[in-house]
């Protein structure tokens, strides 16, 4: 019987923390409208660790969707 997988849940202690220069190009990437998989193609990063770091700025922001993160982030000043 196999085991139940692990999940690692990022704690919500991030929100309020400065996003790193990966997080903010992948902020900005994402309200170019770019998707996931183009964003982590053009950062040269493999497809786990965007989710990763998508997980981790969603915490940051305070926020569990791509909109709601945009949104924060245009309002917050985090980009232009």
């Amino acid at each position: 019987m196999r085991k139940p997988r692990k999940t690692i849940r990022y704690p919500y202690t991030l929100e309020g923390q400065p996003l790193t220069e990966v997080e903010t190009a992948i902020i900005e990437a994402i309200i170019q409208g770019y998707s996931f998989i183009r964003i982590s193609k053009t950062l040269n990063i493999t497809k786990s660790q965007m989710k990763w770091l998508v997980k981790k700025l969603y915490c940051k922001l305070g926020v569990n969707t791509k909109i709601a993160a945009v949104t924060k982030a245009i309002k917050t000043g985090i980009v232009d």
